[in-house]
């Protein structure tokens, strides 16, 4: 909403000098016309840089979502029994599935619900990516930075096949 409030008040602007044009000789014998129509163009100029930058920014913002659409849809597409068994040879001697029990991790049992709101304005998909890639990008509350390993050298089908097994791990 912020990003319109230049082009409304330019318009508001342009709409008041409008007015002020119009609204005849202020008697002092010279023409202000032409002044107020050069400060209208100002204005005019203003608000179109204004809404060209505004849609810019938005059509960057759709990039990032698009981006982001792509990477779920990944891993939506991921392999949830290859997943699995991904999980129980790389994860399952530090992460638990099942119950609140800590083996070295956090229990990973209802990670699927809990995932989408770890992070404001990301979802659970691309959560459960960075946190194999980049461990220590979100660590959960009450345990140590540093212990977990990346997983950044599995192949992204492997990694969307792991994450497509942990959207399974509802609660």
């Amino acid at each position: 909403m912020k990003r319109w409030m230049p082009l409304l008040f330019g318009l508001l602007l342009v709409f008041s000098l409008g007015l002020a044009a119009c609204g005849g000789d202020d008697d002092d014998g010279d023409d202000d016309g032409d002044e107020v129509e050069e400060a209208a163009q100002e204005v005019a100029t203003e608000v179109v840089d204004a809404a060209e930058g505004a849609a810019t920014e938005v059509s960057e913002a759709a990039g990032d979502v698009s981006e982001a659409a792509e990477t779920a849809e990944a891993a939506l597409m991921g392999d949830s029994a290859n997943g699995e068994q991904l999980f129980s040879t790389n994860c399952a001697s530090c992460h638990a599935v099942e119950g609140d029990e800590v083996v070295v991790g956090p229990s990973l049992a209802g990670v699927a619900d809990r995932a989408d709101e770890r992070v404001e304005g990301m979802d659970a998909i691309a959560y459960l990516h960075q946190s194999m890639v980049e461990p220590d990008a979100f660590v959960v509350p009450d345990f140590s930075p540093g212990i977990m390993p990346s997983f950044a050298q599995l192949p992204e089908d492997d990694l969307n096949d792991l994450v497509a097994y942990m959207m399974t791990l509802s609660g």
